[in-house]
């Protein structure tokens, strides 16, 4: 009689063990399951030892769509003459010597770094003001624009009827930009890589002067 008792106690507990896995308590339903435990921080890629090398920096306006923070320091801004030939979408940085050579085609500006939501780097050209020391009102609607950006996300968009840039700021409370560890010349070479004229001889400069 004992030894049927004694035979009958493990198989209680294992019948015990499966029912416990089978209670209603067991997050079965999705709608229980805890979603916030699959979010992934922000800085995913740099806890996985995954460090971004920058190596591309456009220079332009930035799209409609694209939220941007300008960056606060004027270390970060940098003035430049610029050569954009007709039918062409590539952008020169010249040499005071080179521009002096070809000044009715060379445009002074201010570049200012910028960044987006993804953090993507991006030079935007601000002309300089004309003699009389006033800019026309869309480069002065964009350098509004940029000013504002160094405290507020926001984005713009052509206004042709107007004759500037409308600045449509974000309603969100969007986190601080995560500016890269880079100075302003780095980025300038990495901007311009290939595309520096420092030379009269150079392809660019003989084109336009019309001896190739």
């Amino acid at each position: 009689m004992t030894n049927t008792l004694n035979t009958n106690k493990p198989e209680l507990v294992i019948n015990s063990a499966i029912d416990a896995s089978l209670s209603p308590t067991s997050p079965a339903n999705p709608e229980e399951f805890d979603i916030a435990s699959l979010r992934i921080p922000s800085n995913f890629g740099a806890s996985l030892g995954v460090k971004k090398i920058l190596n591309l920096v456009p220079v332009g306006k930035p799209t409609a769509t694209q939220f941007f923070r300008a960056h606060p320091s004027v270390d970060m801004q940098f003035n430049a003459m610029l050569l954009a030939p007709k039918g062409t979408q590539e952008t020169y940085l010249m040499s005071q010597h080179v521009a002096g050579q070809l000044s009715e085609l060379i445009k002074p500006v201010t570049l200012v770094l910028v960044i987006d939501r993804q953090s993507n780097l991006r030079l935007v050209p601000v002309p300089f003001p004309g003699p009389d020391g006033q800019r026309n009102p869309w480069h002065q609607s964009l350098l509004d624009a940029l000013t504002l950006a160094k405290t507020s996300w926001l984005r713009i968009n052509s206004n042709m009827s107007a004759g500037g840039y409308d600045v449509f700021q974000a309603m969100g409370q969007l986190p601080e930009p995560e500016w890269p560890n880079h100075t302003m010349d780095e980025i300038i070479k990495i901007a311009f890589r290939g595309r520096i004229i420092n030379d009269l001889e150079h392809a660019v400069v003989q084109g336009l002067f019309g001896t190739v």
